[in-house]
């Protein structure tokens, strides 16, 4: 089991997360060393042209952790997410994709659950996933940026940053490729709905 940690929480709470979570070691980009400076546990440096191949583990059932999420705000509390909870989920991303074409759009980063939604479950059903920096997740014209180089069959807001976003003339032009839209979160109102619909 995996459990996402952002280099930009205090090293404290970092701390108490993994503590708390049993971690046993620390996979990085070697980035975001203050949040990890108070651990010592071992860490593995990741390197983006390693050409070894990966193998699969043996023996993992369906209720195996696939991967902890922690709350924000206050004492955190970890989530624990079996195998069987993504594989339902799988199946319905399944058929919400199968009628849309091209890549799928993540901008979530990973330390938030709908991350899953748009880049490992797409990638496991074979779909190509444009992943976004940081930057390009929060500036609503980054986005479009990426919206007309890629032209992604699907993506995901949360209400409230759609309507940010809707706010942009160039994110609006780049919606209208758009194939699918998935609205979590929160409540759509119907204002926002007719917006979405006449972009």
């Amino acid at each position: 089991a995996y459990l996402p940690v952002s280099r930009d929480l205090p090293p404290a709470r970092v701390a108490y997360m993994l503590q708390n979570a049993g971690a046993v070691m620390i996979l990085t980009d070697g980035t975001g060393e203050d949040a990890l400076r108070e651990s010592q546990l071992p860490r593995i440096t990741i390197d983006c042209h390693c050409q070894t191949p990966f193998r699969p583990v043996e023996g993992r059932t369906e209720e195996d952790l696939l991967y902890v999420l922690y709350t924000s705000g206050g004492m955190p509390k970890g989530v624990m997410v079996p195998h069987r909870a993504i594989c339902n989920l799988l199946l319905s991303i399944g058929e919400l994709l199968a009628p849309t074409h091209g890549p799928v759009l993540c901008t979530t980063g990973i330390t938030f659950d709908t991350f899953i939604t748009e880049s490992l479950l797409p990638l496991a059903l074979g779909r190509t996933v444009i992943l976004a920096g940081e930057e390009e997740s929060l500036l609503p014209w980054r986005i479009a940026s990426l919206m007309e180089r890629y032209r992604p069959g699907l993506a995901q807001f949360t209400p409230s940053r759609l309507q940010m976003c809707l706010g942009e003339e160039t994110f609006r032009r780049a919606m209208a490729g758009v194939e699918a839209v998935i609205l979590v979160g929160e409540a759509l109102s119907d204002g926002l709905l007719r917006l979405l619909q006449s972009t």
